[in-house]
């Protein structure tokens, strides 16, 4: 998994307005080395541009890789563009698209987002192609650059002598569609489940919560949709079959990147390694 840094001017596209729009949404990939090396799963973190207005410049968003870099008339969802919060005059800087999901965004130092200043000050940023070349669309993170924004950006952190002391309690922000969740379907998909097995478990590692942490793995196990919803059209049907019960570590591999693909991977890695149990 690589790490990148991808930024917006709001002079001359709406660039918080575009994160509180969607959860998913399009970047343009100017760098053709770029557009090869980006992957599913890769993380992207959002930078904002100062801009004429001297709006605070620095990072405002996580992302994840969810479309691999294509030409903007093969893009699998092209509402996610939002053409109309480009300025007017202002163009795209290239037509090769990559796809992101939201994860959350912040968009203001109150909000603890990262700033430039955050950067200039930190040791191993301060030195970020970010803050050294200013201009440009893309640029790659160098693994210690990436654990420093991930700290930063999981937990504020001011230098002290003793070293690096996390502040936590920051308001993050969220997005989600409505459609996204039926709750009844997990309670409905469970009874179902229940009156072929015994116990609730993975239906990937076979991971039993209750046999580990008794009454309080009760309500460890998430519903997975076989299908990803950012793929069902509006006002899709979810029936049973289309779900699974997964324990969290699956559940998160499974979402590392195209979740149809991993769910594949994921069947034959266990169905190798129970097929070894059943051996031995």
């Amino acid at each position: 998994m690589n790490y990148w840094l991808f930024q917006g001017n709001p002079d001359q596209f709406d660039v918080d307005g575009y994160l509180q729009k969607t959860d998913q949404i399009y970047w343009s990939v100017t760098v053709k080395k770029y557009q090869r090396e980006i992957s599913l799963g890769d993380i992207v973190f959002i930078w904002r541009a100062q801009g004429k207005k001297r709006t605070a410049s620095g990072i405002i968003a996580k992302t994840t890789v969810i479309e691999e870099c294509k030409p903007k008339s093969e893009l699998n969802h092209p509402t996610w563009l939002y053409d109309e919060l480009w300025d007017e005059g202002s163009s795209e800087k290239s037509d090769m698209k990559v796809g992101l999901r939201v994860e959350n965004y912040q968009l203001q130092p109150v909000d603890d987002m990262i700033t430039l200043s955050d950067f200039m000050a930190d040791p191993v940023l301060r030195d970020a192609r970010i803050v050294k070349v200013r201009v440009g669309s893309n640029f790659p993170l160098s693994e210690d650059e990436a654990e420093r924004i991930e700290s930063l950006w999981g937990s504020n952190s001011d230098y002290t002598d003793d070293g690096y002391v996390g502040k936590e309690g920051r308001v993050l922000y969220k997005i989600h569609q409505y459609r996204e969740r039926d709750k009844s379907l997990r309670s409905k998909y469970i009874e179902q489940y229940l009156k072929n097995h015994e116990v609730l478990q993975c239906e990937l590692c076979q991971f039993v919560p209750t046999t580990m942490y008794h009454t309080l793995g009760s309500r460890l196990l998430e519903v997975h949709h076989r299908t990803p919803l950012h793929k069902l059209r509006d006002s899709a049907e979810t029936k049973l079959v289309d779900l699974m019960l997964v324990c969290p570590n699956c559940h998160r591999a499974l979402h590392k990147g195209d979740a149809e693909e991993n769910l594949k991977t994921l069947q034959a890695i266990f169905a190798v390694r129970n097929e070894g149990c059943t051996d031995g």
